[in-house]
């Protein structure tokens, strides 16, 4: 009985749905000790199995009885399953991770390794951007800064912060508009960091991003102000895309 509710337990971190090869992975059971058990789990209604053409997979009968069995672990005891659950898909999708990175993002973001979660959060975040889930990617980013704020500050953490607020920003303009006070300060902040490391084309598309803020709030002193450091920096990098965004927002506030 004990076997059974701590394999319940440990199903339940993998999702309310789950395959085999996962589940055998990341229980530490042999072959035959897990299908014994699993058959125990159907007979008893926990969970059955569904038709799946790649690999044997299961769903939970009811949503409540993973959501119960997953908050009756311990928490320690859930970072380590949510961080071999993360390393089992690694290990067993390697050719294929692309189709795995939700799974990855939701899983090392409850472990304890945050290096990966951040990793895995900006993956699937900038995977999301592109298949134009704009809310999904947005919950990824902020998710990802959230753990890169609590990283010991230096180089590496701002060049993390950094690849997260750019994307972050156009997700918020894309959803809540160029005006909205989410756009603000991620630019702002983006700024700040572009200043210390960051590359031309960076400065520029965060130069970009706070002029596109002001504008539409039709603050055309400030436009202004980041028009003329638009010019300075096409000055600055003698860089033909550079200069035409630059004459464009000179133009456009004009």
């Amino acid at each position: 009985h004990n076997d059974e509710k701590n394999l319940l337990q440990t199903l339940a971190i993998l999702g309310r749905e789950f395959v085999l090869s996962l589940a055998r992975a990341v229980a530490g059971k042999s072959e035959d000790e897990l299908e014994r058990l699993i058959t125990k789990l159907q007979l008893g209604d926990f969970v059955y199995e569904q038709p799946s053409i790649v690999d044997v997979e299961y769903i939970f009968k009811h949503a409540l009885t993973q959501e119960v069995a997953y908050n009756s672990v311990l928490l320690e005891r859930r970072k380590q399953l949510h961080e071999n659950a993360g390393n089992a898909i690694e290990t067993i999708y390697t050719t294929s991770l692309d189709d795995h990175l939700a799974d990855l993002a939701y899983h090392f973001s409850r472990s304890r390794n945050p290096e990966k979660a951040v990793e895995y959060l900006h993956l699937a975040g900038t995977q999301a951007m592109t298949r134009g889930a704009l809310r999904q990617a947005i919950g990824n980013f902020e998710g990802a800064l959230g753990l890169v704020k609590t990283f010991p500050s230096g180089a590496g953490r701002d060049a993390l912060e950094l690849q997260l607020l750019t994307p972050l920003g156009t997700a918020y303009i894309a959803t809540r508009g160029y005006a909205a006070p989410e756009v603000g300060p991620v630019f702002i902040r983006a700024r700040e960091l572009c200043e210390r490391i960051g590359q031309p084309t960076q400065l520029f598309a965060v130069v970009w991003g706070n002029f596109a803020w002001h504008v539409v709030r039709g603050e055309m002193g400030l436009s202004m102000d980041w028009a003329r450091e638009a010019m300075a920096l096409a000055g600055r990098f003698d860089d033909p895309g550079i200069w035409m965004e630059a004459l464009f927002l000179l133009g456009v506030t004009l």
